[in-house]
């Protein structure tokens, strides 16, 4: 039997198109190039005939300059990897245009911290890097970040913001003294202590305490070359320590108050009188966004929006304590990245506590939860939360007083459920693993 094989050849049409895009200056060619792939992959290209095929790109490099900001534009052409036919012409010319922007500099690298531990503890001393954003983390080498140290961030020019994570309970003396550009922070839940002088001489004009605080030191907040800085807001739970430190030092306050909205469990610290709004997503181009950030992942979109008697949605003044209860079929890989218009997304740095995900942010959009794992570890019981009442649930499987436990008691994934596993899970809620 002889079958005809069909051969054509067609011409790929582009229209004259024109990528975007924008990449951070010291962006490297490699980079660049897997981050035009990604864009472009999942765009299918139409022959004159209707038939789809997938493509990839390929362009010239050499003009880019990897340490100059600027505009530089590629000639790129279609590579067919997958077609009905047999035979193929090459696509025609499309364009890409890069916008190397200096302003986003490099990424912070946790690497770039100086820190020392102190009673099985960390204690950042000193930053080298020179990013402008800082999120410090919650752990260092399996160890807990407890305190930002005397001095730490001291005369730096570069830092803009700091994300200090919810096990930080004291920040130092002077530690962002004379960091005459910081103008947002960002603190945790357990706070306790700021020391004096700690943000005096920055350029902050509001903060956000909760209701844990229990001292700050003088010349704190709210000054700026011997000198107050008007209006000054102190955004703060009432008859709180918080409240009585600003009225002292004449800085003005603005109350706070937990909200949920009830149809998502979606919870945070918003300012009395405004409404929180939140609905889930499924569809458009902030979905699409979501989607492509990992691969094979479970992804839930929601959008987050405050709004006033006079206003459908506004952006909030203060720092925003969030929670987004975890999906069902969502593992501790759990992430949370918020989507911006321009299709870019950022990592939120949420921390799963209680079958939430928590995070700190002042400015509301669309959020996505990516999650490629199912399993919550150390959630013996299956309710989808981890905490002591799982300890408990462990200790009678192991006494044999209970014949069944859930597969997230397998802490070290062996494959058998041991005294091992228990020891495991003790470090864990001891905040030591």
């Amino acid at each position: 039997t002889i079958k005809a094989v069909y051969k054509k050849t067609e011409k790929i049409k582009f229209n004259g198109r024109t990528f975007n895009f924008s990449v951070p200056f010291g962006y490297s060619m490699d980079n660049l190039t897997a981050k035009i792939e990604s864009e472009y992959r999942n765009i299918i290209a139409h022959t004159t005939h209707g038939y789809k095929m997938k493509v990839e790109t390929e362009f010239d490099l050499s003009s880019f300059e990897i340490n100059t900001s600027g505009v530089f534009e590629f000639i790129g052409k279609a590579l067919i990897t997958e077609s009905p036919y047999y035979e193929m012409a090459q696509g025609e010319n499309f364009k890409i245009k890069v916008t190397v922007n200096p302003s986003l500099d490099n990424e912070f690298d946790i690497a770039d911290l100086e820190f020392m531990e102190e009673n099985d503890n960390i204690i950042i001393t000193g930053y080298n890097g020179n990013c402008e954003e800082i999120r410090i983390p919650e752990k260092i080498n399996g160890k807990v970040v407890k305190k930002i140290g005397d001095n730490a961030f001291m005369d730096n020019q570069k830092i803009t913001s700091i994300y200090l994570p919810d096990s930080v309970e004291i920040v130092g003396s002077n530690s962002f003294k004379n960091a005459v550009n910081l103008v947002t922070v960002s603190f945790g839940e357990n706070l306790k202590e700021i020391g004096e002088y700690a943000f005096y001489n920055t350029s902050i004009i509001s903060i956000t305490l909760n209701q844990g605080i229990e001292f700050i030191g003088e010349n704190t907040f709210g000054i700026y070359d011997n000198a107050i800085i008007r209006d000054f807001t102190v955004y703060c739970f009432k008859d709180s320590y918080a409240e009585n430190y600003a009225k002292q030092n004449g800085l003005n306050v603005s109350y706070i108050a937990v909200q949920e909205n009830q149809a998502t469990g979606i919870t945070a610290t918003t300012l009395e009188g405004l409404t929180l709004n939140a609905s889930k997503v499924v569809g458009g181009d902030y979905y699409e966004t979501a989607q492509n950030i990992t691969e094979e992942a479970n992804v839930s979109l929601f959008e987050i929006t405050l709004s006033s008697n006079t206003q459908s949605e506004i952006q909030p003044d203060n720092m925003l304590r969030i929670t987004i209860p975890l999906p069902e079929g969502y593992g501790n890989d759990a992430k949370i990245y918020r989507i911006n218009a321009d299709g870019s997304y950022l990592d939120m740095n949420a921390v799963l506590s209680d079958g939430k995900l928590v995070f700190n942010t002042a400015h509301l959009s669309y959020y996505a939860i990516v999650s490629k794992d199912n399993k919550i570890i150390g959630d013996c019981n299956g309710d989808g939360i981890f905490n002591t009442v799982d300890l408990a649930e462990l200790k009678l499987f192991l006494a044999s007083l209970i014949d069944e436990i859930g597969g997230g008691a397998d802490i070290n994934n062996d494959g058998d459920i041991t005294t091992v596993d228990l020891a495991e899970i003790k470090l864990m809620l001891a905040g030591l693993k």
